[in-house]
């Protein structure tokens, strides 16, 4: 009989075991992707968060408390990327508070704009981060909900030199007076159609890839590639969903500086 009880418990151990094992599985937290179809990203170790949720209203938002450069330029090059960063992401939700008034808003209010527990402004900020030989970058995604017919999404790009970390400007990365924005427009109008596939609209692609320095603001360096994201609408229609457009380190050689290339 003891043996039996014995066998029994046993037996009951390793269901138990395997129960916990599949749960957690399951319910693991996962590797968050790229904000589009470009180069895998990963989320920082380092996260902050800041959540609120109100009756009309909910919005959640990750900053990184520590990056790289606390090793490779110091604590106080750590501290100013951290702060430019935290403080880039609570102006963005106190931008969203105000033009969603919600302050302020008015039992008349809510009734007109049909307000309750399953309609509600939302904003959601996240980012992930990738690193080149001589670079860290940081890649927010802020999708947002006003009660329109979608969301929307933009992105906000942070990149700091990893040796004096001091954050880099498109114009940072490349060698002065060369031609790159003229470069970054031609070669994205190159290579964004075949991205953009059937939702290709050659007058929006034409528009967002002009020679002008604002429309390659969010860039990122992964180390193989220079990485533009183009928001939806910049390029192509909303139901295409953001562009992650990838362009080989390679072919931008000859304007980067060296140690960007």
């Amino acid at each position: 009989m003891k043996n039996h009880k014995t066998v029994t418990l046993s037996l009951l151990l390793i269901v138990l075991i395997a129960v916990a094992a599949l749960a957690y599985y399951v319910l693991r937290p996962t590797q968050a992707n790229a904000p589009s179809d470009g180069p895998a990203g990963s989320s920082s170790a380092a996260t902050g968060t800041y959540t609120e949720h109100t009756a009309y209203a909910d919005i959640e938002a990750a900053f990184a408390t520590s990056t790289p450069l606390r090793q490779t330029a110091g604590d106080k090059a750590n501290a100013a990327a951290v702060l430019r960063m935290r403080q880039f992401v609570d102006d963005t939700i106190a931008k969203f508070k105000i033009d969603a008034n919600l302050a302020n808003l008015t039992p008349a209010d809510v009734e007109t704009l049909g307000l309750s527990e399953d309609r509600k402004y939302d904003l959601q900020v996240h980012y992930l981060s990738s690193a080149g030989p001589r670079s860290v970058s940081y890649i927010f995604q802020i999708d947002s909900y006003t009660l329109g017919a979608h969301g929307n999404t933009l992105f906000r790009t942070f990149t700091f030199d990893l040796e004096s970390g001091k954050e880099l400007s498109l114009a940072d990365l490349f060698v002065p007076n060369s031609p790159y924005i003229e470069k970054l427009s031609a070669l994205s109008r190159k290579m964004l159609p075949a991205l953009v596939g059937e939702y290709l609209d050659k007058a929006m692609l034409a528009d967002g890839t002009t020679a002008d320095s604002k429309n390659f603001e969010a860039f990122f360096l992964d180390g193989t590639s220079f990485v533009i994201i183009f928001p939806p609408y910049a390029v192509a229609p909303y139901v295409a969903g953001p562009q992650t457009l990838a362009i080989p380190l390679a072919q931008l050689r000859d304007i980067l500086k060296p140690e960007y290339r």
